[in-house]
């Protein structure tokens, strides 16, 4: 049994990985701060490794299974950032994987798959952040480098972009829109103009499987690069495509806000290839029939 060590397990996506994971039958390793909540399904089968922010908490993670990958997930993402925000973003985004690649150095552990973001592309095929989130992501990804080229470590980032599934404690724009079917105050949009590239979370965690089963073969030093990449269309389109689906028009107010600054118009696309032997399985159109039938289940539920 193989054992992949695991970060952000008790987060959305980070969650879904691990449970793709222990399905392909792997024994995962969850890094995680003192006191973090996990479901009850990954709490039972996980092992669990505290992260108290010091390099040793990982090094004796590492000390404690023979761990042959390393899957990051874990990450600060925010959008706007405020001064007393700072030292979490950085310790999340840069501190603790940068300990993760420095724990692995000296261990018998040389592969680690990262997790990306298009922010790191602001409307153009080349770096330019969105915002410090992205910076920082960006900045990983450089020291990741010396690692690569002096350690000999194995280096892929998996570039995510939006994502949406059943469940999703987030406030993604799927389940805004699945809310403002029947809601009696209109969602407020942007124009809606900016071209989304949405994925399901179960295509992302075969993504990380896939990336997961590729690193294990790869050649020392190696540093690699793809995207995942699902279902592309203007948020417009998005909301008339729910519309038709569920008969009836959310309530949503398109050009009620302005659009963010530094909206991304259109994601980065073939400059980064699609992971390969990789192909996402689940059709919007699908995720979004399933989900309205679901509402109209419960709210009969609630009414009777």
């Amino acid at each position: 049994m193989k054992t992949a060590l695991i970060t952000g397990v008790s987060g959305y996506l980070g969650g879904h990985v691990a449970r793709r994971m222990l399905a392909d039958g792997w024994r995962v390793v969850a890094l995680v701060r003192p006191g973090s909540q996990l479901t009850d399904d990954l709490d039972r089968q996980v092992t669990r490794a505290s992260y108290d922010g010091t390099l040793s908490s990982i090094q004796a993670a590492f000390a404690s299974a023979s761990v042959d990958v390393v899957v990051h997930l874990a990450s600060a993402v925010v959008a706007n950032h405020r001064a007393d925000q700072l030292d979490p973003i950085l310790d999340a985004n840069i501190r603790l994987p940068t300990q993760l690649l420095e724990a692995m150095r000296a261990g018998s552990c040389k592969r680690f798959v990262n997790t990306g973001t298009f922010w790191q592309y602001y409307n153009s095929d080349n770096y330019t952040p969105v915002n410090l989130y992205a910076a920082t992501k960006q900045a990983f990804e450089d020291l990741a480098l010396a690692y690569v080229e002096n350690d000999g470590l194995v280096f892929h980032t998996l570039v995510l972009f939006d994502t949406y599934g059943a469940d999703d404690p987030r406030r993604k724009i799927m389940q805004l829109l699945i809310n403002a079917i029947d809601a009696s105050t209109p969602l407020a949009l942007s124009p809606g103009d900016q071209v989304l590239d949405l994925s399901h979370v179960d295509d992302i965690a075969d993504a990380f499987a896939s990336a997961v089963q590729r690193i294990l073969t790869d050649n020392p030093g190696s540093w690699k690069k793809w995207r995942i990449s699902g279902t592309r269309l203007p948020l417009k389109q998005l909301v008339e495509l729910v519309a038709q689906v569920a008969t009836m028009p959310p309530n949503v107010a398109l050009g009620a806000l302005p659009y963010r600054d530094r909206e991304i118009m259109i994601p980065i696309d073939r400059a980064i290839p699609v992971l390969p032997d990789w192909a996402p399985r689940y059709e919007l159109v699908d995720y979004i029939r399933h989900m309205v039938v679901e509402r109209k289940q419960s709210r009969l539920t609630h009414e009777y």
